[in-house]
């Protein structure tokens, strides 16, 4: 499965998202993190990674979102340690049945 994913400006980062990604691809290497491009035609699930609790990135401009804003995830606050596994679920949950 494709999880597309969209970087905020990280004009005020909480988080360092290039970092949160490395530690996805590393935890989830049964999935495929693809930056989202106009080369990219499709993919299954929209991982935006916003690195501040503003969330400059909107879900409802995006297909199968899973919303990442600073140490939250999918509007729910979780703890630093808990970030890559709770990403991980939520897009386990957005992912078509197979």
């Amino acid at each position: 499965m494709i999880v597309g994913v969209k970087f905020c400006g990280n004009c005020n980062p909480f988080i360092e998202t290039p970092t949160l990604l490395k530690r996805l691809i590393a935890a989830a290497p049964d999935l495929e993190f693809r930056i989202i491009s106009r080369t990219l035609p499709h993919w299954d699930v929209t991982l935006l990674l916003n690195a501040c609790p503003a969330g400059c990135l909107k879900e409802k401009e995006y297909r199968n979102p899973v919303v990442v804003s600073g140490l939250s995830v999918e509007h729910w606050d979780v703890d630093e340690g808990e970030l890559v596994q709770k990403v991980i679920a939520a897009i386990r949950c957005k992912l078509p049945a197979m």
